[in-house]
């Protein structure tokens, strides 16, 4: 088993919640603010018991340089070693500058990089791993890139590549732009890709608390972002 770090945005599980209670220090918890966590999800006891393997999602290999999607499909992360982490069990660590909710601190964030790789930022994007390019340029390796996505309810995964919409139907489908070389890779889970929670803007102002994509505002404050004195 191993520790996890996330530099982009924390989940409130169950597991921390029961513990809050039964440490004494809350007379009361909100269950509402209950979140689910899919790290190691169904991985079965050998995820909890065996080595890390990079072949899951959650783990990577130091040294690679590749610059790929973290577990969360929050932004482009590179594959960090940690001396607080067990052997071998490395994560994908988002680049503080490459979250895909961040628009206004993302370097891919500017007309180039959206004309070339057809890439778009905010609450509704997420990162994939891609290697699309516009054709009239030489071809790329894969790398996390941000594009705007929906979700159908059969859990199907609507990317939108510059001004395209791709389907994605199956996991860990490979999809072909018109347009563009390379090809976009779905999520290893769809319907866990789905289930993620929706961000709230401006993280509720730190005057609230997201609940699934809508701001709960503390008492004197108000608004879509608890940006405003009640």
């Amino acid at each position: 088993m191993n520790a996890s770090i996330s530099l982009t945005i924390p989940i409130l599980t169950g597991f921390t919640v029961a513990l809050l209670r039964d440490a004494g220090f809350f007379v009361s918890v909100n269950s509402n603010m209950e979140e689910e966590s899919f790290y190691g999800k169904n991985a079965g006891c050998s995820f909890i018991y065996g080595q890390c393997d990079d072949n899951n999602r959650e783990f990577c290999t130091v040294g690679s340089f590749e610059k790929k999607c973290d577990c969360y499909y929050h932004g482009t992360g590179q594959c960090n070693f940690s001396q607080f982490l067990d052997n071998q069990c490395n994560t994908y660590r988002t680049i503080s500058n490459a979250k895909c909710y961040d628009q206004s601190n993302n370097f891919q964030n500017n007309p180039n990089y959206k004309r070339i790789f057809g890439v778009t930022f905010g609450l509704n994007s997420k990162c994939f791993n891609s290697s699309l390019i516009d054709e009239k340029y030489r071809p790329i390796n894969e790398q996390g890139l941000c594009y705007t996505y929906t979700c159908t309810s059969a859990n199907q995964v609507i990317v939108h590549v510059g001004g395209t919409k791709v389907t994605c139907s199956n996991n860990g489908q490979q999809l072909k732009v018109p347009g563009y070389s390379g090809y976009l890779t779905c999520p290893e889970k769809l319907d866990e890709f789905c289930a993620y929670k929706k961000l709230c803007p401006n993280n509720c102002n730190s005057n609230g608390y997201c609940n699934n994509g809508t701001c709960i505002c503390m008492k004197g404050f108000r608004g879509v972002q608890c940006n405003q004195v009640a």
